[in-house]
């Protein structure tokens, strides 16, 4: 079965007034994004690529299988 792992390091501030900025930074591309709402957050993670998936994959690479 092909890796399917995908990181990301979340940090979150609470500004008051039911305020919150989140940012989502993607570890293996390195792309950041700064949100209002964990709904917004999940929704960029959600559509981040897999690497594995979206990897050409040598299945003669014990590796990627």
């Amino acid at each position: 079965m092909p890796k399917n792992l995908r990181s990301f390091l979340v940090r979150c501030w609470q500004l008051g007034d039911d305020q919150v900025r989140i940012e989502i930074e993607h570890i293996q591309s390195g792309d950041k994004v700064l949100v209002e709402s964990i709904d917004a957050a999940l929704d960029w993670i959600c559509a981040q690529p897999h690497a594995a998936r979206d990897a050409a994959m040598d299945l003669s690479d014990p590796d990627t299988t």
